[in-house]
C-alpha cells in the first residue's frame, strides 16, 4: 500500500544520516521551538527525554507525510534499559497546534500510521478509542535499540493527517497495575457513615441485609463481585466498581473516567469504600 511505498525509501535516508535538529526547520532550533508537555499518565514515569528536538509531523491532508527522528543512547541509558523491564524506551506523540496550549498534552498518533525503529516495523498499537485523544498508548521501541552510543533511526510514515503532530522518545519507568492498586488502597477511604447517609437519604436505619439487597457488590467492568469496592470522592452514587479491573482496563484504553456515572477521576482521587467492604464481609 501507500505507506509500505513510503516505508521503501527509508534505505536511501538511512545512508544519509543526520542529526534530527538537522532534520527540524530553523524555526524550530531556536528557544521558541514546538513543544508538548505531556500529561501526566499514572502507568509510567518520564525519567530522561533522549530526543534533543521533537520530531515535527507535519499536516499532510491528501497525501503522505514522513517524519525521521534519530537520536543516541550513551552506555548509562542502554544499561539501564538492559537492567530491569520496568524501565522502557518510549515514544510519544501528540496533535500540535501553536495556538493552543502545550501543557497537559494528550497521547495521540496520526492514522493511519507505520512506525519503524532501526529497520524494524512496529507492530504495538498506538491508535487508541475512535475520537478520543488520550487513550492511545505509547509505542514502546526498547526491543530494538541499537548499541551504546550508535544511532537509533526512528521513522514515522502516515497519511491524510489534517493536523501537526509531534514526537519525543523518553526513557521511562512503569508503574505497574498492582503499585498502583496499592496507592489507591493508601488513599484515605471513604468512611462508612458517609456512605450509609447518601444511602439513607438521612434515615437512621443502618440494616446491612436491606442495604445489600439494594447495592449491587458486582462490578460492572468485570461482572465478578467486587474485591476492592471503589469510586472517586468525586463521584455522588452508591454503587462502586472494583479498583483492580478498572485499573487493568485503563492501561489498555485509558479513558479515566468512572465507570458507573463517567466523571473524570484520578487515581489520587479513588478511595475504598468502607461500608461496602463491610457489607461484603458479612454477605
Amino acid at each position: 500500500n501507500g505507506l509500505n511505498n513510503m516505508a521503501n525509501n527509508q534505505q536511501q535516508h538511512q545512508q544519509n544520516p543526520s542529526s534530527s535538529q538537522d532534520l527540524l526547520p530553523k524555526s524550530q532550533t531556536n528557544p521558541k521551538r514546538a513543544w508538548l508537555f505531556f500529561k501526566e499518565n499514572p502507568f509510567f514515569v518520564l525519567k530522561k527525554l533522549v530526543t534533543p528536538n521533537a520530531g515535527h509531523c507535519f499536516k499532510a491532508p491528501e497525501t503522505r507525510g514522513t517524519c525521521r527522528v534519530q537520536f543516541v543512547l550513551n552506555e548509562q541509558d542502554h544499561n539501564l534499559l538492559k537492567s530491569s523491564s520496568k524501565y522502557k524506551l518510549f515514544l510519544l506523540c501528540g496533535a500540535f497546534d501553536k495556538s493552543k496550549p502545550s501543557t497537559d498534552a494528550l497521547i495521540e498518533f496520526p492514522q493511519p500510521l507505520e512506525i519503524h525503529f532501526n529497520g524494524t516495523l512496529v507492530k504495538d498499537n498506538v491508535k487508541g478509542l475512535k475520537n478520543k485523544p488520550g487513550t492511545a498508548r505509547p509505542a514502546n521501541l526498547t526491543p530494538y535499540i541499537a548499541a551504546p552510543n550508535r544511532t537509533n533511526n526512528l521513522d514515522m510514515v502516515y497519511a491524510f493527517s489534517k493536523t501537526d503532530y509531534l514526537i519525543f522518545c523518553y526513557l521511562v519507568e512503569e508503574v505497574s497495575p498492582e503499585k498502583l492498586l496499592q496507592r489507591i488502597l493508601a488513599n484515605p477511604h471513604i468512611g462508612k457513615q458517609k456512605t450509609l447517609d447518601e444511602f439513607q437519604n438521612g434515615d437512621v436505619e443502618d440494616d446491612i441485609q436491606e442495604v445489600s439487597t439494594r447495592l449491587s457488590l458486582k462490578c460492572p467492568l468485570s461482572f465478578t463481585r467486587l474485591k476492592y469496592p471503589t469510586k472517586s470522592i468525586s463521584c455522588k452514587h452508591l454503587p462502586c466498581f472494583d479498583a483492580l479491573s478498572f485499573i487493568y482496563l485503563q492501561e489498555q484504553a485509558p479513558t479515566w473516567i468512572c465507570p458507573v456515572c463517567s466523571t473524570p477521576v484520578r487515581v489520587k482521587d479513588l478511595s475504598i469504600d468502607d461500608y461496602v467492604m463491610d457489607i461484603m464481609k458479612n454477605t
